[in-house]
C-alpha cells in the first residue's frame, strides 16, 4: 500500500501590497508653496534700501506698510482659514495662493508708498491662508504618527524661502531692476498651481494611491471634536500667557524680518550685495536656533524635570541669547568686519527667537485640551500680528524722529524676551491644565473685554494717525528723484547768466538720480549763490526731500528749502518732524480709551447672550 503524500509546507502568509508613497508628494507641494510663501514677504527686508531711493518713502511710512501687512495677516489668520474649512483644501489652498501671486505682481507696478501698502496689506490677507490650508491638508493626507514630521518638512520651507529671497533680489535686481524681483514668485505660483489642481484629491478620490496606502492613512480612528469656542478660551490666565509670550515675541522676529536690510544699509551704507549676503546668513543661524530650542526642553524633560520647568528653562536660555543684540547698532560703522559682527549678533538673536518660539509653542498643548489647541495657537499668532502692528508703526517713527538712530529698538528687542518669561509666569506659574469642565464654565470678565478693544483700538488708531498730519497731508504731486533733478536743473541753469556758467550738463537722464556736472567761470553773486548751491547739491548726488513754497533767499538751508522751481500746488514734500509726533502721540491714546469704554458697555451684549443661548 502505498504511502500517503507528506501534507505540503505551510507557506508563510504573504503580506499585502506596500502602501504607494503619494502623500509624500503632497508634501513636497505643501513644502514648495511655503517656500514660495516667505520668498514673497522676504523679498522687502534686501529691497529696501533699493526700494527707497526709488519709491521715495520715509522710514515712518515704511514702518506703515509693514505695519498694515502685519494686521492684514492677523485678520488672515480668522478669515483664510475658515474659508478653507468652508470650500475646501483644493479649491481653498489654490485661492489663496493666487490671491497673494497677484498681489505680489501688483507690487511690482506701485510707484507711490501709498500704492505699495495697498498691495502689501492683500499680500498679508492671502499669505496667512497657507499654514492653515497646509495643516488641513496634512490631516487629510497623513496618519497621526506621521503628521508631525510632515508637518515639519513643510514647514521647513520657511526658512529656504527667507534663504532664498536675498538670493532672487541679489541675482536679478542689477541686471533687470526692483520690479523683476516681484516677478518671481508669480511665475513659481503658476507652476505650483498646475501641480496641485492636477495632482490633488483627497486619499479616496486619488488613484495615485493604492488601497494599502490609503488604509495606513485611515487607520486612526476618526475623532471629530467640537473646537473650543473663544469666548470659553479666553477667560483663562493660561490663554493670556501664551497670547502675552506671543504678543511680545513675535513683533521682534517681524522687526529683524523687515528692518534687518535697513539698518546694514543706514548703519554700513551697503546695498544689494552687502545687504543680501548678512541676511542669509542670519536666517541660517535661526534655522539652527529652531532646532536647538526644541531640543533643550525635551532633553530637560527626558533628564527628569517637569514640562513646566523645562519650557521656562529653555525659554529662558533663548532670552538670555538674545540681550547681545543690544550691541549690533553700536558696532562702529567703519571697523573692520563690522558689518558681520553686527549679522552675528542680530542672528543669534533671530537664532534664540526661534528657540523660544518652539518652547512657547509647546506650552499650549501643556496647558489646553486637545479640541482647543488649534484656537488657543490661532489666537496667539493674532495677538502676535497685532503686537507686530505696534512695533513696526513705532519702530518707522522712531527712525524718523531720531535720524536713524536703532538703538532704541534693539533695546526694546533685548527687553521683550525677559518680559514675556515674566508674564507668562504670572499669568501660569505651573503651566496648569485646564480641564474640560473649567473651560466650559469660566466666564468672561469684563475687564478682559475692554483690553481686547483697547488693544482692536489701537490698532485701527495707529493708521488714522497718519491722516492727522496738517500740512504733512497737503495736496502735493509726489515727483520721483528723476523728475525733481531734471526740473531743477532746467529751470536753474536757464536762469543763471551765461557769463556765470561755463558748462552744465545732465549727466545719465536714464537713471533714478542723474548727475549734474557744474563748472563755473566766476564766483556766484549772494543772489546767484543759492541757485548755484542748489545745482551743486545734486552734483554731490544729495538730492533735498523738502521742498517750500518760499523762492530762494540768501543764506536759506538746504534741508529746508529747494524752493520755487517747481509750479505752485506741485510740491515734492516730506513731513515735518514737529508736525509729525502730535497726532502720533494722542491719535492711539485715543484709539486705547475710546476701545475700552466700547468693551466695557458691549461686554454683556457679547457675552452674556451668547451664553444663554449655549
Amino acid at each position: 500500500m502505498s504511502q500517503p503524500s507528506p501534507a505540503p509546507a505551510l507557506s508563510k502568509e504573504t503580506s499585502g501590497p506596500k502602501p504607494t508613497s503619494f502623500r509624500w508628494v503632497i508634501c513636497g507641494l505643501l513644502f514648495y508653496a511655503t517656500t514660495v510663501n516667505y520668498i514673497d514677504r522676504s523679498t522687502l527686508n534686501t529691497l529696501e534700501p533699493t526700494l527707497r531711493d526709488a519709491i521715495h518713502w520715509r522710514p515712518y511710512q515704511y514702518g506703515l506698510i509693514n505695519a498694515v501687512f502685519s494686521l492684514a495677516y492677523g485678520i488672515g489668520f480668522l478669515v483664510m482659514g475658515a474659508m478653507v474649512d468652508k470650500v475646501g483644501t483644493r479649491l481653498g489652498y489654490a485661492l489663496a495662493m493666487i490671491g497673494w501671486s497677484l498681489s505680489g505682481l501688483c507690487t511690482a507696478f506701485t510707484n507711490t508708498p501709498l500704492q505699495f501698502g495697498f498691495t502689501r496689506f492683500f499680500l498679508g490677507l492671502f499669505e496667512a491662508g497657507n499654514f492653515p490650508a497646509a495643516i488641513k491638508t496634512t490631516s487629510e493626507w497623513f496618519p497621526q504618527k506621521q503628521r508631525a514630521t510632515a508637518i515639519g518638512i513643510f514647514n521647513a520651507g520657511s526658512n529656504v524661502g527667507a534663504v532664498c529671497a536675498p538670493l532672487v533680489v541679489l541675482f536679478l535686481v542689477p541686471w533687470l531692476g526692483w520690479r523683476a524681483a516681484f516677478f518671481v514668485t508669480p511665475f513659481m505660483v503658476v507652476i505650483w498651481l498646475t501641480l496641485w489642481l492636477r495632482l490633488y484629491r483627497t486619499p479616496a478620490l486619488q488613484p495615485r494611491a493604492n488601497d494599502a496606502e490609503r488604509a495606513l492613512i485611515e487607520a486612526d480612528p476618526i475623532v471629530a471634536p467640537v473646537p473650543a469656542k473663544w469666548r470659553n478660551i479666553l477667560p483663562h490666565r493660561q490663554a493670556w500667557a501664551f497670547m502675552g509670550g506671543k504678543f511680545f515675541t513675535d513683533p521682534i522676529w517681524w522687526f529683524y524680518l523687515f528692518w534687518s536690510g535697513a539698518f546694514f544699509s543706514d548703519k554700513f551704507g551697503v546695498k544689494l550685495t552687502g545687504v543680501a549676503l548678512p541676511l542669509i546668513y542670519i536666517y541660517i543661524l535661526a534655522d539652527i536656533g529652531s532646532i536647538a530650542g526644541g531640543w533643550l526642553s525635551s532633553t530637560l524633560i527626558k533628564k527628569g524635570m517637569t514640562p513646566n520647568r523645562a519650557r521656562k528653562t529653555a525659554m529662558s536660555v533663548c532670552a538670555l541669547f538674545v540681550i547681545p543684540v543690544i550691541f549690533a547698532p553700536l558696532v562702529p560703522s567703519g571697523m573692520a568686519g563690522g558689518l558681520w559682527i553686527a549679522a552675528t549678533l542680530i542672528g543669534s538673536a533671530a537664532a534664540a527667537h526661534q528657540g523660544f518660539s518652539a518652547n512657547i509653542f509647546a506650552t499650549t498643548s501643556d496647558m489646553f485640551p486637545k479640541r482647543a489647541v488649534s484656537s488657543i495657537t490661532g489666537l496667539g499668532g493674532l495677538a502676535g500680528a497685532l503686537g507686530s502692528v505696534i512695533l513696526q508703526s513705532v519702530a518707522g517713527v522712531t527712525i524718523e524722529l531720531t535720524g536713524g538712530n536703532y538703538l532704541p529698538l534693539f533695546v526694546t528687542a533685548a527687553c521683550a524676551y525677559p518680559l514675556a518669561i515674566l508674564f507668562i509666569h504670572l499669568f501660569a506659574p505651573r503651566l496648569e491644565q485646564i480641564g474640560e469642565a473649567r473651560l466650559e464654565t469660566t466666564p468672561m470678565p469684563r475687564g478682559v473685554t475692554a483690553l481686547i478693544f483697547a488693544v482692536l483700538g489701537f490698532v485701527v488708531a495707529v493708521p488714522i494717525s497718519f491722516y492727522f498730519q496738517g500740512d504733512n497731508r497737503a495736496s502735493c504731486r509726489l515727483y520721483d528723484r528723476k523728475t525733481l533733478v531734471t526740473m531743477t536743473f532746467t529751470e536753474l541753469s536757464d536762469e543763471l547768466p551765461r557769463d556765470l556758467v561755463k558748462k552744465a550738463d545732465l549727466g545719465s537722464p536714464d537713471k533714478d538720480a542723474p548727475k549734474v556736472t557744474l563748472d563755473l567761470k566766476r564766483d556766484p553773486t549772494p543772489a546767484e549763490a543759492p541757485k548755484v548751491a542748489v545745482l551743486k547739491s545734486f552734483s554731490d548726488g544729495n538730492v533735498a526731500y523738502t521742498v517750500s513754497k518760499d523762492h530762494f533767499k540768501p543764506g536759506f538751508k538746504m534741508g529746508e528749502y529747494v524752493a520755487a522751481v517747481l509750479p505752485p500746488g506741485n510740491i515734492y514734500k516730506s513731513p515735518d518732524r514737529d508736525k509729525l509726533l502730535p497726532p502720533l502721540l494722542w491719535s492711539p491714546l485715543a484709539g486705547i480709551g475710546i476701545g475700552a469704554l466700547l468693551g466695557m458697555l458691549l461686554h454683556g451684549a457679547l457675552f452674556r447672550a451668547s451664553r444663554k443661548k449655549t
